[in-house]
């Protein structure tokens, strides 16, 4: 095999593939984009193409905001609040976001504005829309259909779904919707099969094999031939998108005000839906605390009869007491014992109750729990300590001091009720 001497000899000469750099001037690479000068048009265009249809082509998204105030509910419990200072960290309208987003107040709203079911005009690819959104004619004007395409809609259609009822395996499946004239339409499943024939404003009665399928349509304007996609979804499904699309979140840390947004094609239809969910949201609350305050009520009110019959007892035996000792009045000392242990025990009382609310809810292992677990500990330290004190006190102050005992307590009561 020959092999070319390297370094070349002296007399040998030898072409390079391509001529040197320095032989290129300016006027050479002029040359050069001169003669490219089509394909760069076209790759410019075809830029300016891709980046117009990027910007204007997709359908507009619209945002509705708005701010909901985020009330504590008031509690009776006045241990409530020195559990809940313990956890300031803690944002008192995480339950509320919650509540905000569960299938309660979304699925109501999905049922409310029937948000299940989606009917919309069929487009010409790509272009069709676009068009549709820039025609500006008047109420009950139609935009000519383009080189006669009358089967999609270039703007001013429009259609409104009293009601759609579908079986089940028509849920979540597009059907086909044909305009045959300005009244009468005609249905088809996604085969091409024809499911109902009816009329605008009129139930039409469905074929053989479709008696679980209803539709009503209570408006419709569209050209001859133009078709809707209707599609009824499941309730889930349709609670999903909404979902999806909604948003609530606190503004700022410890604010109490919850920021909420919906998302939407449609700018009014989007206002809707969210003072909607605001509308059922506080609806639901204020039902909630209405039952809440009810049931406090009753519970009051089937101790009352008690609670009076055992106070009536208490100053009949503290009056009796009197009579047969004389007139005894309590040391300031012991009237401050006295105070004492009543407000441990109404303060033992309400942690106790409000720790069966929270058991309903969280596990033992709740941080809330544990906080009044502690204080519960803490005021049980406290009245053995009130205990040992009493039983230091005189026999007659001792027994005085269980008889005026619950007539302290009612007082106490009476006054804070004033």
């Amino acid at each position: 095999m020959s092999r070319d001497p390297w370094p070349p000899q002296s007399g040998t000469r030898h072409a390079l593939p391509y001529p040197p750099e320095s032989e290129l001037s300016l006027h050479d690479y002029i040359g050069i984009l001169i003669g490219a000068r089509g394909m760069i048009t076209a790759i410019v265009a075809i830029s300016l193409l891709i980046g117009a249809a990027v910007a204007f082509l997709p359908s507009p998204v619209f945002e509705a905001d708005a701010l909901v105030k985020a009330e504590e509910e008031a509690s009776t419990l006045s241990a409530l609040d020195q559990v809940n200072s313990l956890f300031a960290d803690q944002s008192p309208v995480n339950a509320e976001i919650e509540f905000l987003n569960s299938r309660r107040v979304l699925g109501r709203a999905v049922d409310n504005l029937r948000l299940d079911v989606k009917a919309t005009p069929l487009y010409f690819p790509l272009v069709g829309e676009f068009l549709a959104r820039r025609f500006r004619g008047g109420e009950g004007d139609l935009a000519k259909p383009l080189l006669g395409l009358e089967g999609y809609s270039w703007g001013g259609e429009w259609i409104e779904v009293a009601e759609l009822n579908v079986p089940a395996n028509l849920l979540d499946v597009t059907l086909t919707l044909v305009m045959l004239d300005s009244q009468r339409y005609r249905l088809f499943d996604p085969d091409g099969e024809l499911l109902l024939e009816g009329q605008v404003g009129e139930s039409p009665q469905p074929l053989p094999g479709t008696a679980d399928l209803r539709l009503r349509i209570s408006g419709l304007q569209a050209h001859p031939g133009s078709r809707f996609n209707l599609v009824r979804q499941a309730r889930l499904t349709a609670i999903k998108a909404l979902k999806d699309r909604f948003s609530a979140k606190e503004t700022s840390r410890q604010s109490e005000l919850i920021r909420l947004t919906l998302s939407g094609a449609n700018r009014q239809k989007t206002a809707v839906i969210l003072n909607e969910i605001i509308r059922i949201f506080v609806e639901q609350k204020s039902r909630f605390l209405s039952v809440e305050a009810e049931r406090t009520l009753d519970f009051l009110q089937d101790q009352l009869p008690e609670l009076r019959a055992a106070m009536e007892r208490a100053e009949s035996a503290l009056n009796d007491f009197r009579l047969k000792q004389g007139s005894v009045d309590l040391p300031l000392e012991t009237q401050s014992v006295l105070k004492s242990t009543v407000a441990v025990d109404a303060q033992t009382t309400e942690l106790r109750q409000n720790r069966d609310e929270l058991r309903q809810k969280f596990t033992e292992a709740h941080p809330s729990i544990v906080a009044l677990d502690a204080q519960l500990t803490r005021l049980r330290k406290e009245k053995r300590s009130l205990i040992s004190k009493i039983k230091d006190l005189p026999e007659t102050q001792q027994q005085m001091l269980r008889l005026v005992r619950p007539t302290f307590e009612g007082i106490i009561d009476d006054a804070v009720g004033a």
